[in-house]
């Protein structure tokens, strides 16, 4: 009877998700980015990428910082 019940319960809570889901949109949207971030991704990137290399070599060896 138990198992029953937490199956029925499981059933009824999960039956409402279809019912609060967003409905589709049409194929014909164009795709674009809100910003225009596309060429400055790598620039950040390796921008990112050598302030922390630099940060962990200075703070390993505190003798070339000087």
């Amino acid at each position: 009877m138990k198992k029953n019940k937490i199956l029925l319960i499981t059933i009824l809570l999960f039956s409402n998700l279809i019912y609060c889901a967003e409905p589709g949109f049409d194929d014909d949207v164009v795709d674009t980015p809100a910003a225009p971030i596309d060429g400055w991704v790598y620039f950040v990137l390796a921008t990112g990428v050598f302030y922390g290399l630099k940060k962990n070599i200075l703070d390993t060896n505190p003798k070339i910082g000087k």
